[in-house]
């Protein structure tokens, strides 16, 4: 009966371990994401486009054509 009951323990004690080890993975993920939304959140505005923006479906996009001729 004892031996069951220190299985139990140990299994327990391991998914504690376990559940302490994903916690803290899942902290430092949560915790990068932030850092790089402030860091680089005005990265984006600071982008100028070049080409021409053309609209499709009613939307706009960004077309970038180099060569000569008709057809580039």
């Amino acid at each position: 009966m004892s031996k069951i009951k220190i299985k139990k323990k140990r299994g327990k004690k391991i998914m504690y371990v376990f559940a302490w080890i994903l916690g803290i993975i899942v902290c430092l993920n949560v915790i990068g994401f932030a850092i790089n939304k402030i860091f680089f959140s005005n990265e984006l505005e600071a982008i100028s486009p070049y080409g021409e923006m053309v609209e499709v479906n009613n939307q706009k996009m960004h077309v970038y054509s180099m060569g000569q001729g008709e057809k580039t």
